[in-house]
C-alpha cells in the first residue's frame, strides 16, 4: 500500500509505503482457487492497512489484483466480498497493463535518461517484462511464471537445469518488436530488493541501502547457489533481512531474475524499490503519461 499526496508546487509526498507478504495466489497454479485462508491472510492485512488509511484521512483509493485474481475461478466471489467487507473496489488488470504500470513505477525517481531501458517485476504468480526509454514507457510482456508458482513446481539443485531450461524458452524471445537492446536493466518487487540486501549484508531491510543497488549476474548466480545448498532457517539466520514469508521463495525469484538477464544479454541489474504501486500512483497523478 502507498499513500501519498500531490501539490502542483512542491510534487509528490509519500506519506507512507507499506509492504506484507499475503500469498493470495498459494495453490492457485494447481487448484484455479483463491483458498478461505488465503483470503483471511489478505483481510487481516486489509485491517491493518484500514487504520493506516483512516489516519491520514485518505480521499481516494485505487485498488488492483494481478495474477492470483486473473487466474482464479472464484474471482468474482473475492473481489465481490472485498467490497461487501472492505467498500474496496478492486480492479483486476490485465498483464500487459501491470507491465506498463511496473514500468512507470520503477522509473519514478530514476534519474532521467535517453537510454534504452527493460523492467523486470518478478510477482508471485506472474512475472512482467516491460521496455522504454526512461520514463517513456514502449511496450511491456506479462509471463505465467513467478516466485510462488515456481517453487510450488519445485526448485532444487537437482530441479534447477530444467527450471532454468524451461525459464530460457520463455524469455528467448522476450522483445520481438524489434525495440532496442536495452543498456539497463531494472528489477522491481521483493526479489531483486532482498537480493541487494543479502548482497550488503544488512541486518534488517532498509530502503536506502538497496534503492537504486546494482546487482552483476555473477553476483546473481553466487547468491543462487547459495541458497540453494542450505535450508531456510540457515538463510534467514544468515541473512536476517530476508523475511521469513519470502525466503522459502526467493530461490525462485532468483532464477527467474538469472535468466532473464541472460535472455536480455545484461550484466548488470539496478534494483529498484517501486514498482506497482508507484505506478498506480503515476497513472492517478498523470492519466495521459
Amino acid at each position: 500500500m502507498l499513500i501519498a499526496e500531490y501539490d502542483p508546487n512542491y510534487g509528490t509526498k509519500i506519506l507512507a509505503d507499506e509492504h506484507s507478504i499475503v500469498r493470495l495466489g498459494e495453490n492457485v497454479d494447481k487448484t484455479r482457487m483463491i483458498t478461505d485462508e488465503a483470503y483471511a491472510r489478505l483481510a487481516a492485512t486489509l485491517r491493518r492497512y484500514a487504520l493506516i488509511i483512516q489516519h491520514f484521512k485518505v480521499n481516494r483509493i485505487e485498488a488492483v489484483g494481478t495474477s492470483a485474481l486473473r487466474d482464479a475461478l472464484n474471482k468474482d466471489y473475492i473481489v465481490a466480498k472485498l467490497e461487501r467487507e472492505f467498500g474496496l473496489r478492486v480492479d483486476i488488470i490485465s498483464g500487459e497493463y501491470e507491465a506498463k504500470l511496473t514500468y512507470r513505477g520503477a522509473m519514478f525517481d530514476f534519474e532521467v535518461t535517453d537510454e534504452a531501458t527493460a523492467v523486470i517485476d518478478i510477482g508471485g504468480g506472474s512475472t512482467e517484462i516491460a521496455f522504454g526509454s526512461h520514463s517513456v514507457y514502449g511496450w511491456g510482456r506479462s509471463f505465467d511464471v513467478g516466485a510462488v508458482r515456481l517453487t510450488e513446481q519445485g526448485i532444487t539443485k537437482n530441479t534447477l537445469p530444467d527450471r532454468q531450461a524451461m525459464l530460457a524458452e520463455l524469455f528467448k524471445n522476450a522483445d520481438d518488436t524489434g525495440w532496442a537492446q536495452p543498456t539497463r536493466l531494472v528489477a522491481v518487487a521483493g526479489t531483486p530488493t532482498t537480493l541487494a540486501a543479502m548482497k550488503n549484508k544488512l541486518t534488517e531491510f532498509d530502503r536506502a541501502n538497496v534503492h537504486g543497488e546494482v546487482l552483476s549476474l555473477q553476483e546473481v548466480e553466487a547468491l543462487l547457489d547459495e541458497m540453494l545448498t542450505i535450508s531456510t532457517d540457515e538463510l534467514i539466520t544468515k541473512y536476517p533481512a530476508v523475511p521469513r514469508g519470502r525466503a522459502d521463495i526467493l530461490p525462485a525469484g532468483t532464477v527467474i531474475l538469472l535468466e532473464a538477464m541472460k535472455a536480455l544479454k545484461m550484466d548488470t541489474v539496478t534494483v529498484s524499490a517501486n514498482g506497482l504501486r508507484y505506478g498506480i500512483l503515476n497513472a492517478v497523478l498523470f492519466p495521459l503519461h
